[in-house]
Order: structure tokens, then C-alpha cells, then sequence
């Protein structure tokens, strides 16, 4: 059977999770070692091919499919993953990689000298969709292979210009970055809309991201992490636009939201309609994102649903203040299929308990944890 062992089942009830309806639990997306003695293959020597060579990212993908069991709406998704931020590789920038990570190096000095044009015959985004069809090819009935195409236009921006310069340019050239943005919106969503329309003519089911999330249709992790260089008026005339277009361009998404630079934003992000649910990750050094109830309360005062990285404690935790029709918990820490299904047994008796769930009003103010206070008001 493709993905857990029980795939239709699961994919109903996710589909009920997206349109709003009470399925008795959390999404609980869970993935433990099946047990099977697995040869990884030997990596290139080079940091440029093991994020390159296509023979290669195809058996390692395979490799982490076969280490892994999925039980309840666990999966396994891949995609073609050259590094982050990859959209402006597409346009130009040239790739650094290194071991764990890659980044591309600024193109622009002059945004009146620099022309948005995209060449279909970029080799990055020619390797993207070779990549991308060889995996969906090699895990038909394995695994969910989806579209590369996350980046949000300031995010590209920032990576063809360099954050510093680009927020200079907030300044000296408003005009000419809204411009820029909405061509980039754009280009983004056709960029996603190529390679769905790829995959489904492989035969994927729906799709996922490198969230661990999946959709019966369309889906996007959407992000700005350049939004923490800015402030909320920034946020809001600016960066929220294209986020409103991008999600409304697609079936469903959650909006990857990063450290605690990027809370003052938080009244214009969660008046996004268009965004049903928010991933909050607190970022290196901070709490766990179980450890701020008092931001996941108020985010579910605003009816977003939470996907939450966490162990199964943590949602034990977490179904105590948060609904568990707004939770979508990917569970870390169960070390076999019977700890798995034995876990969700338990969550599904607790959520049969009759509880009283008393959510923060909409508009009333953050003012941070117990253990971590913002130096303003929000």
C-alpha cells in the first residue's frame, strides 16, 4: 500500500481536516523505523552532486522511504530539493552548496539594469523538473513527490539583491519593488502550476511540500523570512499582497512562520483569510513551539489551524487548550508501529473526553509567554 498501510482511509479524513470538520482527533502524521536493514548509498564526493546527481537523490530518497513505517496519516514526501530559496536560481543567481545546506549569491546592483525575464532553459530549473519527474516516476504508489516553488517574492528578491540592500530599497524604490513583486507572484505561480501539472500526469496523489503536510490538491508552504528585517507596515503593504495572491492561487496551505522576529507581524498575518493554518517554529536557542500556549491560543482565536512539530507528550499536552480539530501534530519520538497505533488509540480516547475550550478574544494583544516577553506591546 502507498504511504501508510491504510492511505484511503487517511486521505478521507485529511480531506475532512481541510474542509473544517471534526475527524475526533488531531491529524496525527507519524513515521517510525520499519525495522528493515536498509543500505543508504554512498554519497558523492562532491556537495554540488549529492544535491545534483539524480541517481543519486533518487535511491537515497528510496532508502529513507524503506528505513520508514507511517501510521495514521504518516507519509513519506520528497521533492527536488537543490537547496533553498531556489526561485532565484531560476533567474540567474549562482549556487554555493556545502554539506548541509546551500545559498545563492546576490546578482542585482541596479533593479533599472536588471531585466525580469525568466529563460525556461535555466539549467537549474531544467535539473528541477528532471529531478522532479524521475522522483515521481521512481515513487509511484511510495511516496508523495511535489512541486518546488515555495519562495515568496521578497524572499527571491533578497537572495538576487541581498537582504541589506533590498531593505535600502524599501525605502528609495517602493514604486519599483511592487512592481517587481507582483511580476514574481506571478512567475511563482506558474512555476508551481508546471510542475503539479507534471506530477499529476505521473499519477501523484495531491501533494505535499518539505512540510510535512499533504493536500488532495494543491498545496504550498508558504514563507518570508525576510519579513524579519522589516516592520509591520512593511509587512502589511507589502509582503502580505503576494501572500494573499499566492494562497488563493492554490487548494490549501500553512504559512511557515519563523522566530520571534517575525511576531510583530502577527495582527496582519492572522487577518489573512486566505491562510487557514500557521506553522509556528520558535527558531535556535528558543522554547519548543508547545512552549508558547498563549501565541497558539490566540492563533486559534482567529480559527487557524496549527501544524505542530512536537512528541507524542506534546499533543498530549497540546489537546488539553488547543481544539483538536485545529491541530495537524507530525509526532516525533515512537520507536515502532505498535508504540505508534497503541499512541493514537490513546489521543482518540482523550479526545472523546468532553472539554470546555476557552480561546483568547481575536483582538486581544500578545504580550508573550511567562518565559519570554517582547520588549513592546504587539
Amino acid at each position: 500500500m502507498p504511504y501508510s498501510s491504510e492511505w484511503d482511509a487517511a486521505r478521507e479524513r485529511i480531506a475532512a481536516w481541510w474542509a473544517g470538520e471534526d475527524i475526533g482527533r488531531p491529524i496525527l502524521h507519524i513515521v517510525v523505523p520499519s525495522g528493515e536493514e536498509v543500505e543508504f548509498p554512498t554519497p558523492p564526493d562532491s556537495f554540488e552532486a549529492r544535491y545534483t546527481d539524480i541517481d543519486y537523490r533518487v535511491a537515497l530518497t528510496e532508502a529513507r522511504w524503506r528505513s520508514c513505517d507511517y501510521v495514521a496519516e504518516g507519509f513519506f514526501g520528497t521533492y527536488a530539493d537543490l537547496g533553498p530559496a531556489i526561485v532565484s536560481a531560476f533567474l540567474g543567481c549562482d549556487i554555493i552548496f556545502q554539506e548541509t545546506t546551500s545559498w545563492q549569491l546576490p546578482i542585482v546592483e541596479d533593479w533599472d539594469a536588471w531585466e525580469p525575464r525568466f529563460n525556461p532553459e535555466n539549467r537549474w530549473w531544467r535539473l528541477n523538473l528532471e529531478m522532479t519527474k524521475a522522483l515521481a516516476e521512481a515513487g509511484r504508489d511510495k511516496w508523495v513527490t511535489s512541486p518546488n516553488a515555495g519562495d515568496d517574492p521578497f524572499d527571491v528578491m533578497s537572495h538576487l539583491r541581498g537582504p541589506e540592500r533590498l531593505c535600502m530599497d524599501l525605502l528609495d524604490r517602493p514604486d519599483k519593488l511592487r512592481e517587481l513583486s507582483d511580476w514574481l507572484t506571478g512567475l511563482l505561480i506558474s512555476l508551481y502550476d508546471e510542475q503539479y501539472r507534471l506530477l499529476q500526469g505521473l499519477g501523484v496523489d495531491g501533494s505535499s511540500s518539505w512540510m510535512p503536510v499533504w493536500s488532495p490538491g494543491r498545496f504550498l508552504a508558504m514563507q518570508c523570512d525576510f519579513s524579519c528585517m522589516v516592520g509591520p507596515e512593511v509587512f502589511r503593504d507589502f509582503i502580505r499582497p503576494p501572500l494573499v495572491a499566492l494562497a488563493k492561487s492554490i487548494d490549501h496551505c500553512v504559512y511557515h512562520w519563523d522566530g520571534p522576529g517575525a511576531l510583530p507581524h502577527i495582527r496582519h498575518l492572522l487577518s489573512i483569510s486566505e491562510i487557514p493554518a500557521i506553522q509556528w517554529v520558535p527558531g535556535a536557542g528558543n522554547k519548543a513551539q508547545t512552549d508558547w500556549p498563549n501565541l497558539l491560543r490566540l492563533i486559534a482565536a482567529h480559527g487557524k489551524a496549527l501544524q505542530i512539530c512536537c512528541s507524542a507528550e506534546e499533543v498530549l499536552q497540546l489537546i488539553e487548550y488547543i481544539p483538536p480539530r485545529l491541530l495537524w501534530c507530525g509526532v516525533g519520538g515512537l520507536s515502532s508501529r505498535e508504540e505508534a497505533e497503541a499512541f493514537v488509540r490513546e489521543v482518540e480516547l482523550r479526545c472523546q473526553q468532553k472539554r470546555t475550550y476557552t480561546l483568547p478574544p481575536p483582538d486581544e494583544p500578545y504580550w508573550g509567554e511567562e518565559w519570554y516577553r517582547l520588549p513592546r506591546p504587539v
